[in-house]
């Protein structure tokens, strides 16, 4: 399980990884392609950039993943510059407690 905090709306958001990393990569594309809502706002796709799954799946698989899935425009980045704490993992793979 890991935490992330929403660029659109600055609120946290837990999203969860499985231990594969072909697979992750695979339910993070089916996650960002969901309409969803998240707090106020309900969006018809765009999660890997609202949610920064980049980060999520750098910070998992380190060694795996190299190119980004999810690009930020720079239109976006414009418009949604919040300053947001850092991705963190909350529950290993094991289901041990990381702070």
């Amino acid at each position: 399980m890991v935490q992330t905090w929403c660029r659109m709306c600055g609120k946290a958001a837990r999203v969860e990884v499985p231990r594969d990393y072909g697979w992750a990569v695979e339910v993070m594309h089916w996650l960002d392609d969901r309409p969803l809502t998240h707090e106020w706002h309900s969006e018809n796709g765009g999660w890997g950039v609202h949610w920064r799954l980049d980060e999520i799946l750098g910070l998992v698989f380190p060694s795996q993943h190299i190119d980004d899935l999810f690009p930020v425009p720079k239109w976006y980045q414009a418009r949604h510059g919040l300053g947001l704490p850092s991705v963190r993992i909350l529950k290993d793979l094991s289901g041990g407690i990381i702070i």
